[in-house]
C-alpha cells in the first residue's frame, strides 16, 4: 500500500498494475515474486494468509527503517483503494492459475466494491480469455499475447473493452501497428521496458507519435520524463 499511496499521491499516477497471488487458504495478495525469498522460504501459495500477516513486508534491507510493519496488500484493499482514488488497477494473470474458480473469486471482488469500469485484467493466452469468459464478457482486457504479426484472438470481440499490448522490443517503433489496432475498434499500449534502453525518453515520445494509448514505463525517474503531449 505505501508504493501505492505514492505512486497516486505524490506522483499523480493513473494506472497501477499489480500481481494477485493465491494464498494456502485461498485468499488473494499482491506480490510479484516468485518466492518469498527476501523475507522467509516458500512460496505465497504455501502460507495461509493471517501467516503472512505475521511477517513485515517493509523491506529493511533496501528502505531500512521507513516502512517498518507493512503489511502484505490484498487484492481487495487494492480495489478498494483505487476506486477511492479513481485509479484504474491492472491484475497480472501470471501469477495465479487461471481458472475459473479463482477468476470468479477475484472478479467477485471487483463487484463488490462496483469497480468494474475501473479494473482491467491482463490475461496471456486464448484459454486465458476463455476461462474470463466463462465468467463474464464483462472484464476489461489489456491482452499481451500478441506479437508483431498481431494474431488478434477473435475471442476479445466478446469483450466490451480491450487494450492490445505490446514490447516494443519485439515490434519496433518503425511500424503502423498502433492503426491498425485501432482499426480493429481497441486501444494500443506499447512499453518501454525489459530491458530499459538508455533512450527510453526519446523510444516513449516515438510510441506516442505512432498513436499508441498506453505506455508502460519502467525504472525511469517520473520527473525525466517530458513527453510531446501531455
Amino acid at each position: 500500500m505505501p508504493a501505492f499511496e505514492s505512486a497516486v499521491n505524490n506522483l499523480g499516477l493513473h494506472w497501477i498494475e499489480t500481481d494477485p497471488q493465491l494464498t494456502k487458504d485461498g485468499v488473494f495478495v499482491l506480490f510479484h515474486d516468485n518466492t518469498l525469498s527476501s523475507y522467509m522460504s516458500g512460496e505465497v501459495k504455501d502460507y495461509d494468509f493471517d501467516e503472512l500477516l505475521e511477517i513485515d513486508f517493509a523491506y529493511p534491507e533496501k528502505f531500512g527503517k521507513k516502512y517498518s510493519g507493512t503489511k502484505i496488500c490484498t487484492a481487495e484493499q487494492a480495489i478498494s483503494f483505487c476506486k477511492k482514488n479513481n485509479v484504474i488497477l491492472e491484475f497480472d494473470f501470471g501469477h495465479f492459475e487461471v481458472n475459473i474458480e479463482n477468476v470468479q473469486k477475484l472478479w467477485n471482488l471487483v463487484c463488490k466494491y462496483d469497480y468494474k469500469n475501473g479494473v482491467i485484467f491482463e490475461p496471456y493466452n486464448e484459454i486465458h480469455l476463455k476461462t474470463i469468459l466463462s465468467v463474464s464478457n464483462e472484464p476489461n482486457i489489456i491482452y499481451v499475447g500478441c506479437d508483431k504479426n498481431l494474431d488478434i484472438p477473435e475471442l476479445l470481440r466478446q469483450f466490451k473493452f480491450v487494450v492490445i499490448g505490446l514490447n516494443y522490443l519485439k515490434v519496433g517503433t518503425e511500424t503502423d501497428l498502433a492503426t491498425k489496432i485501432h482499426d480493429f475498434g481497441y486501444k494500443a499500449a506499447s512499453s518501454v521496458i525489459n530491458p530499459v534502453p538508455e533512450n527510453s525518453i526519446e523510444k516513449l515520445n516515438e510510441l506516442i507519435d505512432m498513436g499508441f494509448d498506453y505506455i508502460y514505463v519502467g525504472s525511469i525517474p517520473y520527473s525525466a520524463i517530458k513527453t510531446k503531449t501531455e
